[in-house]
């Protein structure tokens, strides 16, 4: 009686592995795939954008410099360019400019005399499915405004990490079994330790 109840358990057990292996196993390739999506775009906003008079010496123009991300992940695509004259709108109602990714540089034209305008700028590598985070916010006050024009930083804050934890909190907060399976693992381990215990017992 001892013996079939002992094969019953281990049956029970076997099973019960087999299934977590799977779940774990595609719990994995999911989870893979999530890190694989983030690490392809670029990991870090363009560097060093300056806001200057442009060299036609229109005073309603200016010409944005910068430096490629320092974690570019590939090849840039193209650069996306936000501008407004309201620093407070949403990034989605900023005009923006597209420019190949091969230039480092870019004139804007038409900007309202006597106006301060900000700038931030993104990139987008060949193989992203997504744009890297924005740069720092740079402020210019074209001519009209003060005695000459101005740009200085608004922001120094830069998201910078390959993948930040609050991407991949949203993602287990927002799949429940990926928790399943951490407590379906710890709870594997006790039901094996109980069973070695019980096996020593009856011997």
């Amino acid at each position: 009686m001892q013996l079939i109840k002992f094969l019953l358990l281990t049956c029970i057990l076997h099973v019960y592995i087999y299934i977590h292996i799977y779940i774990c196993t595609y719990t994995c390739i999911r989870l893979f795939n999530f890190l694989r999506t983030y690490a392809t775009a670029p990991s870090s906003s363009p560097r060093d954008l300056t806001v200057l008079p442009a060299a036609s010496g229109d005073p309603e123009a200016v010409l944005l410099n910068w430096q490629p991300p320092k974690y570019s992940n590939g090849d840039i695509e193209e650069y996306l360019i936000y501008y407004t004259d309201r620093v407070m709108l949403a990034d989605k109602d900023w005009t923006i400019h597209y420019v190949q990714g091969d230039k480092l540089s870019h004139e804007i034209r038409n900007l309202l005399p006597k106006t301060k305008y900000y700038f931030k700028i993104q990139a987008r590598n060949v193989k992203g499915r997504g744009y890297g985070p924005l740069s720092p916010v740079q402020t210019f006050a074209p001519f009209g405004l003060g005695s000459r024009p101005t740009a200085t930083v608004l922001s120094s804050s830069e998201k910078g990490s390959n993948l930040r934890w609050s991407d991949l909190l949203s993602v287990l907060s927002s799949n429940p079994m990926y928790i399943a399976v951490v407590v379906a693992f710890f709870a594997l381990i006790l039901l094996c330790i109980v069973l070695v215990a019980a096996c020593g017992l009856k011997r």
